[in-house]
């Protein structure tokens, strides 16, 4: 912070007019100056709330990493998952307008500490605000993977400068808000021959989203692979993919990697049906909130079915074999 102005010599005190009076003009005397004015001292307050506008004309620098092996990284780009794209815990949004407050994604069900905001609140901490010598702390139960702690220390925020910089500027004056990818999966699903019934084809499907709706499940949409381009489906118990070409890796074919214009034939004792994925898109959200809901967006009773599903022990190990990531809305392999 920079130190306060020093205040110039004091004016005399002037007497406030009575209520319904009009003061007396006055004016200098001969031969006297006017009395300078004392410049106000700004006093510190609360921090200001953020606006939640990107400003791309500026840069971070910070420290990141385990506690007490944290590394320097300079100039860090906007949308940057950290550690890494392959393992994403943060997600750098950006500068906010004024150049003061960096804002990072963050996994709500994350615990931490420190001098960082937490938004929305505290208790449900979706994005964190940070400005410069901010330290903060954070750790994630992975369950049975155990505990991963992580911290963040701001050591400046500037503008940016070179080529970046006037990159920056232009996209930063174009108007244009955030961009935030989402996926959108559609997915074809009936039974077989077509005769038999009507296919549906159901678009933007919800994460646990299972096939038939109604009755008893024969696949599940456990999400989209951090490629952007392959679709993930648990087979349900008892049932039965015709070929081997789009299972995954296990014997029992238990799950089902698919991609635009694939699909599977699965057969059941309730007969055959043909899952076909038609698209996996990418949208566009407008800002970091309204991305992080569509992330995290499952079918209501997608859990439901996913407990049944695990009661059998193959598709149960199926299960464990993938995790997901509510920063980027995509599964793993572990």
């Amino acid at each position: 912070a920079q130190p306060a102005p020093a205040a110039g010599p004091a004016a005399p005190a002037q007497t406030a007019p009575s209520a319904g009076s009009a003061p007396a003009p006055t004016g200098p005397s001969a031969g006297s100056a006017p009395a300078p004015t004392a410049t106000p001292t700004p006093s510190a307050g609360p921090r200001k709330r953020a606006t939640g506008i990107v400003d791309a004309r500026y840069t971070v620098s910070l420290r990141f990493g385990r506690p007490g092996k944290s590394e320097p990284i300079a100039g860090l780009e906007r949308l940057r998952p950290l550690p890494s794209a392959k393992d994403p815990f943060f997600v750098f949004i950006g500068v906010l307008r004024g150049g003061k407050v960096a804002r990072f994604l963050v996994s709500s069900d994350v615990k931490t500490t420190g001098d960082a905001t937490c938004r929305p609140r505290r208790s449900l901490c979706q994005t964190i605000d940070m400005q410069p010598g901010d330290s903060q702390r954070f750790e994630f139960d992975l369950g049975p993977d155990g505990v991963r702690r992580f911290e963040i220390d701001l050591t400046a925020i500037r503008p940016a400068t070179g080529r970046a910089g006037a990159a920056a500027s232009r996209a930063q004056t174009s108007g244009a808000p955030g961009r935030f990818d989402v996926l959108r999966a559609d997915v074809r699903f009936g039974p077989r021959p077509e005769g038999s019934g009507s296919s549906r084809t159901r678009r933007d499907v919800a994460r646990l989203a299972s096939f038939p709706p109604e009755g008893a499940p024969v696949v599940q949409f456990l999400g989209a692979l951090a490629d952007r381009r392959t679709a993930i489906f648990m087979v349900a118990p008892g049932v039965t993919p015709a070929g081997t070409r789009a299972c995954l890796g296990d014997a029992e074919c238990r799950v089902l990697a698919l991609r635009t214009g694939e699909g599977a034939t699965l057969r059941s004792a309730a007969g055959e049906h043909r899952l076909d994925l038609l698209s996996l898109r990418r949208t566009i959200a407008r800002s970091a909130t309204a991305a992080g809901r569509a992330h995290r967006r499952e079918h209501p009773a997608g859990r439901r079915t996913m407990r049944t599903f695990i009661s059998d022990r193959h598709t149960a190990w199926a299960f464990s074999r993938f995790s997901f990531s509510p920063l980027t809305g995509t599964v793993k392999r572990r």
